[in-house]
């Protein structure tokens, strides 16, 4: 007699919690929470009907009628996503392992560097990275407020151009070698 009621109440306070949140759970799905909750004391079950109701509204649900199918997959993510959370709070990565992109201002996007990375750089690594560097300063003047007015066009632009033009702006950058 005292299990019944227990099962009723919690019937009740799931039903009342859902709702509360704009869900209505089929009787198959009350039952399946019922079975999951009833071994749980009622602050575990509290916090794993907020955890529950927080994701089914992440979902783009076609109805506010909620199956035991979906409870199921809800309750499957939860779970899961409580096992990443108590995973490993910290990942080191060898940045000699992982691959590395550059822009490519022509195709504008993110293009995979085809050579290998090593811990003994050579020549052409420091004139790529002085690039990459001044693309990034170029990139940032060009977001600037006070320089919108301005084109930025490259030398090769200049160089190539037959007509003088009366306002050029240079942007560079000075490195010293050893």
């Amino acid at each position: 007699m005292d299990k019944t009621s227990d099962e009723s109440a919690l019937r009740r306070e799931i039903v009342k919690t859902f709702q509360m949140h704009a869900f209505e759970l089929k009787k198959e799905a009350v039952n399946l929470c019922v079975k999951l909750f009833l071994e749980q004391d009622k602050e575990s079950r509290k916090k794993w009907m907020i955890k529950m109701v927080e994701l089914l509204k992440k979902q783009t649900l076609q109805s506010s009628l909620i199956s035991e199918e979906l409870i199921r997959e809800t309750f499957r993510q939860c779970k899961s996503k409580g096992a990443q959370e108590a995973g490993n709070l910290l990942n080191v990565f060898d940045a000699f392992d992982l691959p590395t992109y550059d822009y490519d201002p022509d195709l504008r996007k993110m293009i995979l560097r085809k050579e290998k990375t090593s811990v003994a750089a050579d020549s052409s690594s420091f004139s790529h990275a002085a690039r990459q560097r001044f693309l990034l300063v170029k990139q940032r003047a060009m977001r600037c407020a006070s320089l919108k007015h301005f084109k930025f066009t490259t030398c090769e632009l200049l160089a190539s151009s037959n007509k003088t033009i009366q306002s050029v702006v240079v942007l560079g950058m000075l490195v010293r070698q050893k």
